[in-house]
Parts: structure tokens; C-alpha cells; sequence
């Protein structure tokens, strides 16, 4: 079932006045309008912005069996041979390893995220900063024990590796703080 286009964009034109509450009744919308009866509809695009929403949204009400979810579904709808956007692949990896930092084994999470493939979005400027950024989010506020010094140490630890087959990307000083850091991950994503 594909909607009117009016009426996709309608709700995918977000209002400036809109309230928290407001907003997330839209995405609840643009979620049932792109996920529909177990298949995907719309373009990558606008399954992207539902999908990092989604993950955000659920991240901000802890509710991690909603991330895995939603992480699960995407992932899921990649394998079938749906085209991902690259951010929306990242925000539905990041969003499954922030469901098991908390209801799994969270050691095993952050080191599967050191050991992914740096390729592994096409198109992507920078997959690991761009990784970090959504980790970052996510861990923001649900999780103080995941503390922005262990965010700096993973991302000092993928910049050392670098991108295959391009050398490796010494540390910078713009890492040092969290405006440093965060700047950098905005310029580069």
C-alpha cells in the first residue's frame, strides 16, 4: 500500500512549532506508513529518517526491546535484498548493539562495533565516525556508565585503524573534549 504522496509529504514536513508529543505522534504515522504488514514501503531515504527516528525515540524511552526490534526488522529487510541507506544501516547496527549494552552483554557490543567492517556502507563519507555519532546519541543519557571517555577511547581506536587501504588517521587534539568531538563527527558524517 503506497499513501497518497500528499500525505506522506504532509507528516515528512516536520512543523517548527511541533511539541515532543507532537512529533513523536508523526513519526508513529511515517512508521505506518513505511513498515506495512512486515513490508517495507517508500523509498531507502524515507525509510532511513523513520528508522533513525525510530531508534532514537526508542533509545530516549529505554525501551531496548523496541530498538532490537526495529534494529531486527531493518537489518532484516537489508538481507532480503532491500537497498539501505547508508545512515538508517548505521543508526539499525548501532541501535541493536545499544539494546544489548543493556539487556546483553555489553562488552561484546562495543567490541563488535570496534570489529565491523569500515566498508560496509557504500557511500558512506566516514562509516565509523559515522557509527560513533549514532552511538553517541543513543548513550547520551540511558546509559551514564558508557561514559564519554569509553566513546573517545573507541573512537580514538577506529581512527587509529583507519579506512583499508588508505593509511591511518593519527588522533587529533579536536578529540579531546565532547564540543571537540561531536563538531568533528558533524563535519565528517
Amino acid at each position: 500500500m503506497t499513501p497518497e504522496p500528499d500525505e506522506w509529504t504532509a507528516l515528512r514536513s516536520r512543523p517548527v512549532d511541533a511539541t515532543p508529543a507532537q512529533e513523536r505522534e508523526r513519526w508513529q504515522k511515517l512508521w505506518a506508513l513505511v513498515y506495512v504488514d512486515g513490508v517495507w514501503a517508500r523509498s531507502k531515504n524515507d525509510r532511513a529518517y523513520v528508522v533513525a527516528k525510530g531508534l532514537l525515540y526508542a533509545s530516549e524511552d529505554r525501551d531496548w526491546s523496541f530498538v532490537g526490534t526495529l534494529s531486527q526488522r531493518y537489518l532484516s529487510a537489508w538481507k532480503q535484498g532491500v537497498s539501505p541507506s547508508g545512515p538508517a544501516l548505521v543508526a539499525a547496527l548501532v541501535g541493536w548493539d545499544v539494546a544489548e549494552l543493556v539487556i546483553g552483554n555489553g562488552e561484546a557490543a562495543l567490541t563488535r562495533l570496534l570489529q565491523r567492517p569500515h566498508g560496509l556502507v557504500p557511500g558512506q563519507k566516514s562509516y565509523r565516525y559515522s557509527m560513533i555519532f549514532h552511538l553517541m546519541n543513543a548513550l547520551r543519557d540511558p546509559l551514564p556508565e558508557v561514559t564519554f571517555e569509553r566513546i573517545r577511547q573507541i573512537v580514538l581506536e577506529l581512527e587509529a585503524t583507519g579506512d583499508p587501504g588508505k593509511g591511518s588517521a593519527p588522533a587529533s587534539a579536536s578529540l579531546s573534549t565532547n564540543e571537540g568531538l561531536t563538531e568533528r563527527l558533524l563535519w565528517v558524517v
